[in-house]
């Protein structure tokens, strides 16, 4: 498997240090949802809809990228078992009633939580 270059990592840990400003999500939050333990929480949404939409995954209108995310796929340890979960998330059609609405719940079904 590839790794993203260190330009794409300084993106999105800009990308990350921003939304967390911008969001107020609280950073133990965040730890325990990449953990699996994934909460409605507002800051939360707001953060997964800021980081999404700063990476390109998800336009202004709160529509998911596919072609964008799956880019960016390879660059991932696991990229074939991640490929397929996109996949399958996208046939879902997951559409919330907000764009953070709709991040969260593909954040959600891209951890196997859906």
């Amino acid at each position: 498997a590839s790794c993203i270059t260190e330009e794409e990592e300084a993106i999105y840990v800009g990308n990350h240090e921003e939304c967390v400003g911008s969001s107020g999500v609280d950073e133990a939050v965040l730890k325990t949802a990449y953990e699996g333990d994934i909460r409605e929480d507002i800051s939360f949404k707001n953060y997964i809809n800021c980081f999404f939409t700063k990476s390109g995954f998800q336009d202004e209108k709160g529509e998911m990228r596919y072609d964008v995310i799956k880019s960016f796929v390879p660059h991932i340890t696991q990229a074939d078992d991640l490929e397929r979960t996109i996949t399958v998330c996208e046939a879902k059609k997951l559409v919330g009633e907000t764009p953070a609405d709709t991040a969260f719940l593909h954040f959600k079904c891209y951890m196997g939580k859906m």
